[in-house]
């Protein structure tokens, strides 16, 4: 987007399937990752509904959520799984579908952030659809100002050779992180062709690994303009990116612009991002960008990617242009020496006439409103509106990183054992043999499930830890650490261990959640007919809590009158992916008990054994 009032990206709408295709796979890489964001996620994908949360336990979310398993692989760095607010059982579904990729630096990190998403047609799966998107987005809450490329694609006969670094790069996920991605998913990104949005545009994917493969990085020929929107640099980057072309505009914060020396910004085209676009900064998370004199050290964007709220500067892109082309680069990678040198980041390369793409000299005009020069995205730089607040007993970034990526980089497993009360406790078994800088402070760690008293401490002589009086549905496979420097919590995250937790856990889970038969044969009705939105209960609450509220119905239809048997006629008939999805369920709730109450008669069993059968004959 360019224009905050105009441009704006609905990114609900933008992964929406079409009228007659189903969402089948999604491949999505992030820096930071929000779980509660990844929540409702699933939501938008299969419906194209808005990325918003809502504590309901809705039919809807219950119906997506419950396919992730099978449907999605998010790939994010190592350490940088935002601790949520609450936990949900439902956050079970996601377990096996999160790729937590560790780099062999604190100072490197796993930046890129790209979405591949594929479709099928709903009466001939062998039709497929692709979208691809490219952005400086994490996949959080994040209001900030940032930008994305979204180019949709059919799945040619012929092998497009430009199409060979993105697969490259799925490549890499998959050996990276030790798991297998579908062989179909790689073998159509050889295929895919994305001729009909690029309109004779030319498409190239810039996958960076350790500044391989950069495209900026070694310019033979110096561009005529070159446009630069980075919310960070470094003296070393912004200086040799002044010897890319004859003119270069340089769009950032004023904090970014504030650590350079003032002496390289003489004369210089320099735009700060307007703060009265501003709102909502968190002064501690700002400063841990602050005090950094030497930014070549850092490992890129920490403070920026764990913004909550706000509006604030996150937009990574490059423009060059010469008498002939424009090229536009968009992607994850600031202007710094991490992003050139160390990282993992992703750049895609959309190139054409200066009738095709906005040119550099335009773009200027856009961002900066020259006739309303006060009212701009961007607003030249002025050093006298930075406005810093003093932190006291400011912590050294470096020293977060490094206890970060000391916690991220251990060993952890577990196991469990059932006591005669049918609850469970967790042993989890730690290897300390790397820790150094967390020596030095205070860590503490909890299951994710676990209330914030239920907490224990790191210790340097101590392998084996106890978390005790869990039921089926808390266990979980992962760990929140908090790391504590002079009694303060400097920072809290995520992160998985390794643990074979029992083949039911998502089967009670389930049926915690429907409740009781009544429940469940709305979600049978909701299943078939799609009609009605039901609230199972809210995802943050505790037993009691649970059964004091009664579940709503919302929106409900006369579906809910029509009988089931009809609605499973209809749905063999015009609807079999719902049909398979409510025997699958069927057959996953069979003898499941609550309350004493058996959730599914040996009538309804029959009758929807039979239906199964008569699906597998029509196979």
């Amino acid at each position: 987007m360019l224009d905050p009032h105009k441009d704006r990206i609905n990114f609900g709408e933008g992964i929406r399937p079409e009228p007659d295709y189903n969402f089948d796979f999604v491949i999505a890489t992030t820096y930071s990752l929000d779980l509660e964001a990844l929540l409702f996620l699933p939501v938008s994908l299969f419906t194209g509904k808005d990325l918003i949360t809502d504590k309901n336990i809705t039919n809807e979310l219950l119906a997506t959520i419950t396919q992730v398993p099978k449907k999605a692989m998010i790939f994010c760095q190592s350490g940088k799984i935002k601790t949520p607010a609450y936990y949900s059982n439902l956050l079970a579904y996601w377990e096996k579908s999160i790729f937590e990729i560790s780099t062999e630096r604190y100072n490197e990190s796993f930046h890129p952030k790209i979405w591949l998403i594929r479709y099928v047609h709903k009466k001939n799966k062998n039709e497929r659809k692709y979208k691809f998107i490219c952005t400086s987005r994490n996949l959080t809450f994040s209001q900030d100002w940032d930008t994305a490329i979204l180019l949709n694609a059919e799945v040619g006969k012929k092998k497009v050779n430009s199409n060979k670094p993105l697969f490259d790069f799925i490549d890499y996920l998959e050996k990276k992180s030790g798991t297998e991605i579908p062989e179909y998913i790689k073998k159509d990104i050889l295929y895919l062709n994305f001729e009909n949005d690029l309109a004779g545009k030319t498409l190239e994917f810039f996958p960076i690994i350790k500044g391989n493969n950069h495209p900026l990085t070694n310019v033979d020929n110096p561009f005529d303009k070159l446009l630069v929107i980075s919310p960070f640099l470094d003296k070393t980057t912004f200086n040799s990116y002044l010897k890319k072309a004859k003119q270069v505009d340089f769009f950032s914060s004023s904090t970014a612009f504030s650590k350079l020396p003032p002496s390289i910004l003489v004369n210089k085209n320099i735009y700060q991002f307007n703060p009265n676009l501003e709102k909502s900064i968190r002064v501690d998370e700002m400063s841990e960008e602050q005090n950094t004199n030497d930014a070549s050290l850092m490992s890129d964007d920490e403070a920026q990617e764990n913004f909550d709220l706000g509006q604030n500067l996150h937009a990574k892109l490059y423009v060059s242009q010469n008498k002939v082309e424009v090229n536009w680069f968009i992607g994850s990678a600031n202007c710094t020496c991490p992003a050139h040198e160390r990282n993992i980041e992703f750049l895609t390369k959309i190139s054409g006439s200066k009738k095709q793409l906005t040119s550099v000299d335009n773009l200027r005009s856009i961002l900066i409103k020259t006739e309303k020069s006060n009212e701009g995205i961007f607003i030249p730089y002025d050093h006298s509106t930075l406005e810093l607040d003093e932190i006291e007993d400011y912590i050294s970034e470096q020293q977060i990183r490094k206890i970060n990526h000391e916690l991220s980089s251990l060993k952890i497993s577990g196991n469990f054992s059932i006591n005669k009360d049918n609850t469970y406790n967790i042993f989890i078994t730690i290897g300390t043999e790397l820790l150094r800088e967390s020596l030095a402070s205070n860590i503490k760690f909890r299951l994710l499930s676990s209330n914030k008293n239920d907490v224990l401490t790191l210790a340097k002589n101590q392998k084996k830890y106890e978390f005790t009086g869990f039921n089926l549905r808390e266990l979980t496979p992962f760990l929140i650490f908090e790391i504590y420097i002079d009694s303060r919590l400097i920072q809290s995250f995520v992160r998985s261990f390794d643990i074979i937790l029992p083949d039911e856990r998502l089967k009670k889970i389930l049926s915690f959640i429907i409740g009781n038969k009544d429940r469940l044969m709305k979600y049978l009705s909701y299943l078939l007919s799609k009609e009605e939105i039901l609230n199972l209960a809210q995802i943050d609450l505790n037993d009691s809590e649970r059964k004091s509220i009664p579940s709503a119905i919302i929106n409900s239809r006369i579906s809910s009158t029509v009988p089931l048997y009809e609605k499973l006629l209809y749905a063999l008939s015009r609807d079999r992916d719902s049909l398979q999805q409510v025997i699958l369920l069927m057959d996953t709730m069979r003898d499941e008990q609550l309350e004493d109450q058996t959730l599914i008669d040996e009538n309804l069993m029959g009758l929807l054994d039979t239906f199964k059968k008569v699906l597998d004959d029509g196979n």
